[in-house]
Order: structure tokens, then sequence, then C-alpha cells
């Protein structure tokens, strides 16, 4: 891997992040594929700008907190920043050691501080020869672990015994653990292992997220697992996940859920202000909310600022680059998307022509 140990910024001079494409040549066929992440980002002000970044190939048998055991395509540890970048069919194979414990991330792994924002992290797959490891996509770990304002689709995390059994595996989307914060992200169209995203140990925090369209997950377990009652998932939906209460959350730790919303067969018996939705809160495929109207139930359903704030989040827009925030004292809305609806009533100007031809400014 090309490691940055440096203040260097790597930028792709393209239009879009599609343009410049960096990857790695590894096949599984290779000797040395074991080898072949394409990028470690080990200072504060390293960057990834405007690239792809794809088929890096990882295989190890090494200590699952190991620097280099984890991270298929890109590596933060010691800090640094992945922004508008586009990160690819990484994969990262644990081949032997049955004891490792914890995270392996297939595109992307996040130790302490760094952060990824306004990423696409896509189709990463991670496999091991026992039972655990998780992350299929996405490793965020420790304090200053940040994802913000990413789309997380199509992680896979697979085993050679079936699905996963094993406690600490999990998030076949992204796998959180400690002090870390997910937020104003779309985690959709994961599978295998406990929840497309996994909230493990310590106090992670899931804010303003939409987690749909996930399955495949171990005991039915598709949407959110959270296996900590010091996690805290707000302002989020969870949706065609399964349709029960074990498939959108897991059905344990209900007191870590705040102002979520779920399908009407999904009821959260616990938490703070969550409730239940149909297909009608929704405008398009992509799950964006219903902005007006009796069906508009994740418009202003959320925390306060404040509260938005006190649980990690810091983003001033949604994934879409809307204000999270509306006007005066109103409440922030549930899921990854924003509705603009600070000015409801509709203002139309024009003229009309009347039927005794007097034209009418209005």
């Amino acid at each position: 891997d090309l490691n940055l140990t440096k203040a260097i910024r790597i930028v792709g001079e393209g239009t879009t992040r599609d343009d410049v494409i960096v990857q790695a040549s590894a096949t599984a066929s290779d000797a040395n594929a074991k080898y072949h992440r394409v990028f470690r980002l080990n200072h504060p002000r390293a960057v990834l700008a405007n690239l792809t970044v794809r088929n890096g190939w990882l295989v190890t048998g090494g200590a699952g907190t190991d620097s280099g055991a984890n991270g298929g395509n890109v590596l933060i540890y010691g800090g640094g920043t992945v922004t508008n970048c586009v990160l690819d069919s990484g994969v990262v194979i644990h081949s032997a050691d049955a004891l490792i414990k914890g995270a392996l991330g297939g595109n992307l792994y996040i130790y302490g501080n760094g952060l990824a924002v306004d990423c696409d992290i896509v189709n990463g797959t991670i496999w091991h020869s026992a039972t655990c490891g998780g992350g299929g996509n996405v490793v965020l770990h420790g304090e200053g672990a940040r994802l913000m304002r990413c789309t997380v689709r199509n992680g896979h995390r697979f085993n050679d015994v079936g699905d996963s059994t094993y406690s600490q595996s999990g998030g076949s989307g992204i796998y959180m653990n400690g002090s870390c914060v997910a937020e104003n992200c779309l985690i959709r169209g994961n599978s295998g292992t406990r929840g497309a995203v996994a909230l493990y140990a310590g106090a992670p925090r899931l804010v303003n997220c939409t987690v749909v369209e996930n399955f495949g997950g171990y005991g039915g377990m598709n949407g959110v697992w959270v296996n900590t009652a010091d996690a805290r998932v707000v302002n989020c939906v969870m949706f065609d996940n399964g349709g029960t209460a074990v498939a959108e959350w897991g059905a344990q730790n209900a007191e870590a859920f705040l102002n979520c919303a779920v399908p009407q067969g999904a009821v959260i018996s616990g938490g703070s202000n969550n409730f239940q939705v149909t297909s009608q809160a929704f405008v398009d495929e992509d799950f964006r909310p219903l902005g007006r109207g009796p069906q508009a139930a994740l418009v202003c359903a959320g925390t306060s600022d404040a509260d938005y704030a006190a649980y990690g989040a810091t983003s001033e827009l949604d994934l879409d680059g809307m204000s999270r925030h509306h006007a005066g004292d109103r409440r922030l809305d549930i899921g990854c998307y924003a509705v603009a609806v600070d000015d409801a009533s509709l203002s139309v100007r024009g003229t009309v022509r009347t039927e005794l031809g007097i034209t009418q400014a209005f």
C-alpha cells in the first residue's frame, strides 16, 4: 500500500471522482495478493480526494486490531481524511486464527481519529475461516473515527461455516466499536452477519442515518444490531429490512433508540419517541421523506439541534447537501435526508386574466 505519513493530499484531477481510478492489481490467484491494500493514511492532514479506489485485496492471519490486518482499500490509522471518493470492491480475508476478535473492513477501516465524508463505499467483502470479524464495507474503531454523508451499499460478510454465529461478528455494512460516529449516511443492500450496522461495544453513535433493504443477517438481524447499552441510535430510519423487530433493529437494547422510525410490525418497545411508518412516508425509491401532508411523518420528528450535536453529529448538511437545520425551534427530520419545509406555505407569483379581461397581479 501507499502509506501517507506526512501532510500529503492526493487529489484526482478529473471532473468527477470516476475519472481517476487507483486500483490494486492483485487477484485471488496471485502469490503475493495478501499485501495489496491501496492506501494507508497515517497523518492528521493526509487527504484522499476526488478518486475511485478499488480492488484492494488483503489476506491476513494477524490480530483483529493490528493495523496491518484490516481495511482492504483504505486504512486510516493515525489520522487522515477521505473525501468525495468511491471505495469499491475491497476484500479482506482472515485465513487463520479462529480467535481473532472484531473487525476487518472490506473497503475502509478507521482506527481512532479519521474521517470519511461524501463518499460512496460499495461492494466490500470480508471472509473469515472461522466465525468472527465484521464490517463488510466499513469499520469505525475508537474515539474520533467518523463516517459522514456517505452511502454504504452492497457489503458482504462470509465464512466457511455458514452464517455467522459468533457474538463478535457484525455489520455487513458498518461495524462500530468505541466512541465513533456515523451520521447522515445511507446504509443499503448489505448482506450477512448481525445487522447491516453493528454497534458492538463502547459508546458508538448512529445519527440521522437511513438503514434500508439489507438482508441475510444471522438470526434475521438484517438492519441495526445494538450489542451495547451505551450505544445510541438517533433520528434514524430502519425500513424494508424484513419488517419485524428483530429484522429492523435487533429487538434488544431498545433504550438505545431515540426518535427513530420503523415499519408498523417492528415496534421499538422502549427508548424514547420512536414510532412506526408506512411506505407512504417516502417519496421515491431512495427513501427520501415525504415533505407534506398527513403521511409526512419523518418531518420535524427528530431531536433538537442541541441534542443532534450532543449525540456526536457535526454535519450542517444532509446526504443531498441540503441544510440539516430548520429555522426557529423546529426539530430535525428523521433519516439521512432533510426536507426543505421552512417555507411551508406555497408562494406563487404571476398574473391571472379574468373573464372580464382584467389582469390582476398576485
